[in-house]
C-alpha cells in the first residue's frame, strides 16, 4: 500500500525536478543570449573601429585637398564682391583664425567688411542680473523669460543691421549692447559702430567650434537670421565643418527661411569660403535661387556654386 508520505515525497521530487529543469533551461538560454550579445557587440566595435579609420583617412584627404586648394582661393574669389560692404556677426568661442579666414576671403573678393560683431557669453543670460540688464536695454517687461529676451535682442540687432544706424540723437541698440558687454566689436573703421549695417550691407553670420557655444545658436543666431530674411535683407549663415553644436542644420530645417538664406556648412575650409563668396555674389545679383545650401553636410545641394557663364 502506497502511503501518504510516498505521495508527498513523489510530488516534492517532481517539483524539484521541474524546478531544476527550468533553472537549467533558463541558464542555457541566458548564456546563449549573452553569447549572441557579446558577438554582436564585438561586431559593432570592429565596425566602429573600421568606420573611425575611414573617417580619419577621409579627413586627412580632405585636409590635403584644402591645403592644396588654398593658393587658388584668391583667384577664385578675386573681385566677386567688388564695391560691396559686408557685416560679419559671430560669437565668442568661434576660432579667431576661422573668423579671420572668412573675413580675408571677403576682402579678397574686394568687399569691405565694415565690422565684426561677436556675441559674448552674457547674451546667454545665465544670471538674473544679466537678464534684468538686457530687459532694460530692450525696454521689455521685468517678468520676461530669458528665451524671450534673447530672441528680442536678436530681432532688434537684425532690424538695426538691415536699416542702418539710427538718426542723430536716437539710441543705437548695437552701441548699447556693446556698452553692456553683450557684444564685442572688432575691425570697425574710423566711423565706428555707426558705419556698421544698412540696406546695402549683407550680413554674414558665422558659428561653430568646440565645446559649448557662448550663446546657443538656436536662441540668438537662428532668430537673427529669420528676422533678417523677413526684412528681405541678404544674409548668409556659415559654420565650421567640425563644430560641436548645430547652426546651419537648424537654418536649413526652418521652412520659413530655408531657400531665402545662403548657408555654408564648411566655412573654415577653402571650398566653403569660396562657396560663401560666390553664393553671396549670386544672392546679391539674382536674389534667392534654386540652390543656396553649400558644403558637405546633410542638406547641401552642392559643394560650391556653379561659375557664372562665360560671356
Amino acid at each position: 500500500m502506497i502511503s501518504f508520505r510516498y505521495h508527498l515525497v513523489t510530488i516534492i521530487a517532481v517539483f524539484l525536478a521541474l524546478g531544476l529543469g527550468v533553472l537549467m533551461g533558463t541558464t542555457v538560454v541566458k548564456q546563449s543570449v549573452v553569447d549572441n550579445l557579446r558577438a554582436a557587440a564585438e561586431r559593432a566595435i570592429n565596425s566602429n573601429h573600421a568606420l573611425q579609420k575611414d573617417v580619419s583617412e577621409l579627413r586627412a584627404q580632405l585636409q590635403q585637398w584644402d591645403q592644396a586648394g588654398k593658393p587658388l582661393q584668391h583667384l577664385l574669389v578675386q573681385g566677386q564682391l567688388g564695391g560691396d560692404s559686408v557685416v560679419l556677426v559671430t560669437a565668442e568661442g568661434v576660432d579667431f583664425a576661422e573668423v579671420n579666414g572668412v573675413k580675408n576671403a571677403l576682402t579678397d573678393a574686394q568687399a569691405t567688411v565694415t565690422g565684426v560683431l561677436a556675441m559674448t557669453s552674457l547674451m546667454a543670460l545665465t544670471q538674473e542680473a544679466q537678464r534684468a540688464q538686457l530687459e532694460a536695454i530692450l525696454g521689455l517687461p521685468q517678468d520676461s523669460t530669458p528665451a524671450d529676451v534673447i530672441r528680442k535682442a536678436a530681432e532688434s540687432v537684425a532690424v538695426r543691421l538691415s536699416q542702418g544706424p539710427p538718426q542723430t540723437g536716437q539710441p543705437d541698440i548695437i552701441t548699447e549692447l556693446s556698452d553692456g558687454g553683450f557684444i564685442v566689436s572688432r575691425d570697425v573703421g574710423k566711423g565706428g559702430i555707426a558705419q556698421v549695417g544698412g540696406p546695402s550691407q549683407p550680413v554674414v553670420v558665422l558659428s561653430g567650434g568646440a565645446g559649448a557655444p557662448a550663446v546657443a545658436p538656436s536662441d540668438f543666431f537662428v532668430p537673427l537670421v529669420s528676422a533678417l530674411v523677413q526684412s528681405s535683407h541678404p544674409v548668409a549663415a556659415g559654420e565650421t565643418f567640425d563644430t560641436d553644436y548645430e547652426f546651419v542644420s537648424l537654418v536649413r530645417g526652418d521652412g520659413t527661411v530655408d531657400g531665402n538664406v545662403l548657408t555654408v556648412d564648411d566655412a573654415d575650409m577653402m571650398f566653403g569660403r569660396v562657396a560663401l563668396v560666390l553664393g553671396l555674389r549670386d544672392l546679391l545679383i539674382d536674389g534667392p535661387g534654386a540652390c543656396l545650401d553649400f558644403g558637405m553636410k546633410s542638406g547641401a545641394c552642392d559643394v560650391v556654386p556653379s561659375p557664372p557663364p562665360t560671356p
